[in-house]
């Protein structure tokens, strides 16, 4: 089977189809390539920890300068709660991201992935 690859136009109008549309003939493509109806999901839960960044990347419009008060670090037992939530909704992984936040050295990562591991069964 060939792959086709679309051009500018033609990602434009996926961009603007309707969604249910959009899905409709996702599922079409997928079911030719893939004729069995099985179908498996990731469950995934992302957990911002931090929204204070000091990188001023052009990445996101989530990231908040040290300093504004929309910024925010959440406690050990924020993220952990998130976790949990995560998990008890069916999540299979867990994805934890933030901001370069200036005041946080790499003890605090390995201090919050060994509570995370320790909290969590293999």
């Amino acid at each position: 089977m060939t792959e086709h690859r679309i051009n500018r136009a033609e990602a434009q109008d996926l961009y603007r189809a309707p969604l249910a549309e959009l899905g409709a003939a996702a599922s079409e493509v997928r079911y030719r390539k893939h004729a069995e109806k099985i179908v498996t999901y990731s469950i995934q839960r992302t957990v911002n920890y931090t929204n204070i960044c000091n990188a001023y990347c052009s990445f996101c419009s989530f990231y908040r300068a040290p300093g504004q008060p929309e910024g925010y670090l959440l406690s050990d037992e924020q993220i952990m709660a998130k976790i949990e939530d995560g998990i008890a909704q069916g999540a299979t992984g867990i994805f934890i991201q933030g901001g370069d936040h200036p005041d946080l050295r790499i003890e605090y990562y390995e201090a919050l992935l060994r509570k995370v591991k320790r909290a969590i069964p293999d």
